[in-house]
């Protein structure tokens, strides 16, 4: 915990500092956003972890979205509330013997600290926290299996952007997921995720 909080701590000392770039009107106004993602999760080895003995497939990528709301403090700090529906996961069991699938979607909050270092561009931090309602289903010819659990945690990642005249901005950001879920003394559910998306200031 100390590591992810270290660099989002630290850069908020220099944003600080940084000189306001934005238009004043920037200050205190709100927010929306919305972004692609493509969400990469740790399914094989989540499933391996449950020592069922069937090999299981890499697993694929899946698309997913993030829409949200945000306030900023001031032009290089926002606070944003959204949703998250992460990415339909996929992988195949050994010998053509089913698939095995995760869903996961839910809410969030997230400080975004941002460095601006051009009089357009930004980048800095993301430190947040991710609700998850999660739902694992394995699937055959002839039968179908699922389970579902919830998990809350912290997440973290890298943001950048670029202002497109007064009021818009291309977001594009990495951000690391972590969920602890009661499922079988299973691995924790992971997800590696690449957004790209537009924000609308009001």
């Amino acid at each position: 915990m100390k590591a992810i909080l270290a660099t989002p701590l630290a850069l908020a000392a220099a944003i600080t500092l940084a000189p306001m770039t934005a238009t004043a009107d920037e200050q205190g106004s709100f927010l929306l956003g919305a972004a692609v993602t493509l969400d990469q999760s740790n399914l094989d080895d989540f499933v391996d972890s449950l020592n069922t003995g069937v090999p299981v497939g890499s697993t694929d990528d899946g698309l997913g979205h993030n829409l949200y709301l945000g306030f900023k403090l001031n032009p290089n700090i926002t606070l944003r509330l959204g949703q998250r529906r992460f990415g339909d996961a996929e992988s195949d069991l050994a010998g053509g013997a089913g698939k095995v699938e995760l869903e996961g979607d839910g809410y969030y909050v997230a400080l975004d600290l941002l460095y601006p270092f051009t009089d357009a561009f930004a980048l800095g931090a993301t430190l947040g926290n991710q609700g998850i309602d999660a739902k694992v289903k394995v699937s055959g010819p002839g039968f179908s299996e699922s389970g579902s659990d919830d998990a809350r945690d912290f997440f973290y990642g890298v943001r950048a952007r670029y202002l497109l005249g007064d009021h818009g901005a291309l977001v594009a950001a990495y951000e690391r997921y972590t969920f602890e879920v009661d499922y079988n003394d299973s691995d924790d559910i992971e997800f590696d995720t690449f957004a790209l998306g537009l924000e609308y200031t009001f």
